[in-house]
C-alpha cells in the first residue's frame, strides 16, 4: 500500500519517472501477485491523488529522493530481475550529460525556498534499456546536486548558547547552563518556574547526604519553588478565607456559639486522608514518567556510543566516518530541540517580539558548533532548514545515517562481509529512532486529563474548607495552620505536575554535551594508531595510509603529524614521534 501511494504521488509530480519506477517494481513472475498489486493500486488511487495534492514541494522532493534511494538499495546489487549495477568508470547504459540533467528532479520550491535540483545521493537512475531495465551510476561532480547555503533568519546573535571554542574553563558551565548556586540548580526566570538540577557529581551527592541538610533546606524554604509557585493564588486564597472566617467569628458575632461558622474536625479527617493518598499517587505516577524519560535518554547515549564505534570500525571511507560521527552528535541536539520548545534555554520568553528569531539563532549556532563551523555542509543546511519548516529533524538525521550505511555496500573499499556490519549499524539507528518514538509518547500523552482536573478541583476545595475544620480548636491560629497544611499537600501535587512533563525538568542540554564528548573520545581512540609507548628510537614500518587522514590530533581529523599529539578533551596527554600508519 505504501509503495502504491508513493508511486502514485511521484507519477503525479513527474509522470516519466513514475512510469519508470512503476515498471521496476511490477511483480512479473506471479500473475496472482500482479493482479493483487493492481487491485491495491486501484483501491488506493483516490487516497494517493489526495496525498500528492497535499504534499508541499519540500515533502514531494524528499519523497522522490527517498523512493530513488530505496530503488537503488533493492536493485543496485543485482537483486532485481533485470537490473544492473554499473561501476563509476564502466556503465552498461551510460547517459549523456544532457540526459542526466533531464533525469534530475527539479523543485520550484526546495528546502530553502529557492530553485534547485534534487538527485539521489546514492546515484542516478538510467532507463535507456527500456521500461523494465534499471541502471544505476555513481554520482559524479557534474551530477551531484549541492544544497544552497542557509543563513540566519535575522541578525540576532545567540544570547545563551556558548560555542565550545569560547568556553573558558571553570566559568563555561556557568555561562552555558546559567547555574544559580553551588547546588547545581539552574536559574529560575521567575517564581512560576520549577527547580531544574544538573547531573549530580561527587560533591552534589556529598551535600545531598549531609547530616545538616534539614537545617539547610529549612533555611532556604522561602526560595523553594513549591512555596513560590503556590504563594499566589492558592495559598493567598487559603489565607484570605481563613482570615475572613476569623474576622467574622471573632469580630462580627464575637464567638457566639449559635452564630459562629465552623465544621467538625472529624468530618475532614477522612477527606484529608483521601487527599493525601491521591497526592502521593499523583506524585508516583508522574515520577514514573520522569524515570522513563531518563532511561530513554540513557538508551540514546548507549546507542550513540555503539554506533560511533561501529562506524569507526566498519565504514569504508573517512568521509563517511566523519559524516556519520557528526550526524550522531547532531541527533541528541535535534532531539533536545524536538522535545523542548526552547531547547533548554529557559531564560527566553515568548513575550519577546524577537522570540522566534532568537530560537532560530540559538539552534543555528548550536548546530553550527556541532558541524565545526562549516556552514556549507549539506547535512547542516538540511537540518537548519528542516527545523525552520517544522519537520521532524531527528527522524531526518536518522534517515541520513541509514543513507550512509546503505552507501557503504557500494564502496570499493568495502569488505566482503560488510552486510553483516551494516546490519549491526542499522540496529543502532533503530534504537535511536525507537527511543525518539518513546520520548514522543511520553511528551504527547499525559496522565488522563480528567484525573488531573478532578484532583485539582478536590485539592482546591479541600484547602479552602480546611480553615472551617480547624477554627473550633485553633481559633486565630487557624490562619497560619491552614496555610501550612495546604502548602504541605498542595506542594506534593505541584511537584507531581512538574514531573509529569519531564523534558522541561531533565538537563537535556547536559546529556547532549556528554554524548558529543563521548563520540569525540571514541573517534580519538580509534585514530590514535599505534600505542603511545612507541618511542622515536624504535624503527617503525613504512605503512601508507589507506583512505585515512595523514594529520591526526585529539581535537579532530586535522592536526599535526608525525608529532602524534592526542589532546583529548581537556588538554595534552602522551606524545609519541615516528611514522605511524593506519590501514582502513
Amino acid at each position: 500500500v505504501f509503495f502504491c501511494i508513493a508511486l502514485r504521488s511521484i507519477a503525479s509530480i513527474n509522470p516519466k519517472e513514475g512510469r519508470m519506477l512503476g515498471a521496476a517494481f511490477r511483480p512479473r513472475p506471479s500473475l496472482v501477485g500482479q493482479v493483487a498489486t493492481n487491485v491495491v493500486a486501484t483501491t488506493c488511487s483516490t487516497a494517493a491523488s489526495r496525498l500528492s495534492s497535499l504534499l508541499i514541494p519540500t515533502a514531494a522532493a524528499t519523497g522522490t529522493t527517498a523512493c530513488r534511494s530505496f530503488a537503488s538499495l533493492c536493485y543496485g546489487s543485482g537483486g532485481g530481475p533485470s537490473s544492473t549495477r554499473s561501476s563509476p568508470t564502466t556503465t552498461s547504459h551510460q547517459r549523456s550529460p544532457s540526459s542526466n540533467k533531464k533525469a534530475s528532479y527539479s523543485a520550484n520550491n526546495n528546502l530553502n525556498g529557492g530553485n534547485g535540483n534534487y538527485e539521489n545521493l546514492n546515484g542516478n537512475h538510467n532507463t535507456n534499456a527500456g521500461p523494465s531495465s534499471l541502471s544505476i551510476t555513481e554520482p559524479t561532480a557534474s551530477t551531484t546536486s549541492v544544497i544552497p547555503k542557509v543563513e540566519p533568519l535575522s541578525i540576532l546573535k545567540p544570547k545563551h548558547f556558548v560555542p565550545r571554542a569560547k568556553r573558558d574553563g571553570s566559568k563555561a558551565a556557568d555561562r552555558l547552563y546559567q547555574i544559580m548556586d553551588s547546588n547545581g540548580r539552574l536559574k529560575r526566570r521567575h517564581r512560576r518556574c520549577g527547580t531544574r538540577d544538573l547531573n549530580y557529581t561527587a560533591e552534589s551527592w556529598k551535600a545531598h547526604k549531609d547530616v545538616y541538610r534539614h537545617f539547610r533546606h529549612l533555611s532556604q524554604i522561602f526560595k523553594s519553588s513549591a512555596l513560590q509557585r503556590l504563594a499566589f493564588p492558592d495559598l493567598t486564597v487559603n489565607a484570605t478565607v481563613a482570615g475572613m472566617l476569623c474576622y467574622y467569628n471573632m469580630v462580627l458575632v464575637q464567638n457566639n456559639p449559635a452564630d459562629i461558622l465552623w465544621m467538625d474536625g472529624t468530618s475532614m479527617a477522612g477527606a484529608t486522608t483521601a487527599v493525601g493518598l491521591m497526592a502521593g499517587y499523583r506524585l508516583q505516577a508522574s515520577y514514573g514518567r520522569y524515570d522513563e524519560a531518563r532511561k530513554f535518554w540513557g538508551e540514546i547515549n548507549n546507542a550513540a556510543r555503539d554506533l560511533a564505534g561501529n562506524a569507526m570500525m566498519w565504514l569504508s571511507t573517512t568521509k563517511d566516518k566523519q559524516r556519520m560521527l557528526r550526524l550522531i552528535q547532531a541527533f541528541p541536539v535535534s532531539t533536545q530541540w524536538h522535545l523542548n520548545e526552547r531547547g533548554g534555554h529557559y531564560q527566553m520568553h515568548k513575550n519577546d517580539p524577537n522570540y522566534k528569531h532568537q530560537l532560530d539563532a540559538e539552534f543555528y549556532a548550536e548546530m553550527l558548533d556541532v558541524f565545526e563551523g562549516d556552514e556549507t555542509d549539506q547535512d547542516f543546511c538540511c537540518i537548519v532548514t528542516s527545523f525552520r519548516t517544522g519537520v521532524n529533524v531527528p527522524l531526518g538525521v536518522a534517515s541520513w545515517m541509514r543513507q550512509i550505511i546503505a552507501g557503504n555496500v557500494a564502496s570499493p573499499n568495502a569488505r566482503q562481509d560488510v552486510a553483516i556490519y551494516n546490519r549491526q549499524m542499522d540496529d543502532q539507528v533503530s534504537r535511536l529512532v525507537g527511543c525518539l518514538g518513546m520520548c514522543e509518547r511520553v511528551l504527547r500523552t499525559p496522565l488522563p486529563p480528567n484525573f488531573t482536573r478532578h484532583t485539582s478541583r478536590l485539592f482546591y476545595l479541600w484547602s479552602n474548607l480546611l480553615p472551617f475544620a480547624m477554627y473550633g480548636s485553633m481559633g486565630l491560629a487557624t490562619i497560619p495552620a491552614s496555610v501550612m497544611v495546604s502548602w504541605a499537600i498542595l506542594g506534593i501535587e505541584d511537584v507531581g505536575v512538574q514531573l509529569e512533563e519531564p523534558f522541561s525538568m531533565l538537563p537535556l542540554r547536559q546529556y547532549s554535551e556528554g554524548m558529543y564528548s563521548g563520540v569525540n573520545d571514541i573517534r580519538d581512540t580509534y585514530l590514535m594508531g599505534l600505542p603511545a609507548s612507541t618511542t622515536a628510537n624504535t624503527a617503525m614500518p613504512q605503512i601508507d595510509f589507506v583512505d585515512m587522514p595523514t594529520e591526526i590530533n585529539g581535537g579532530g581529523l586535522n592536526g599535526s603529524h608525525p608529532q602524534h599529539s592526542h589532546n583529548g578533551l581537556n588538554g595534552a596527554a602522551a606524545t609519541s614521534t615516528g611514522r605511524m600508519g593506519v590501514e582502513a
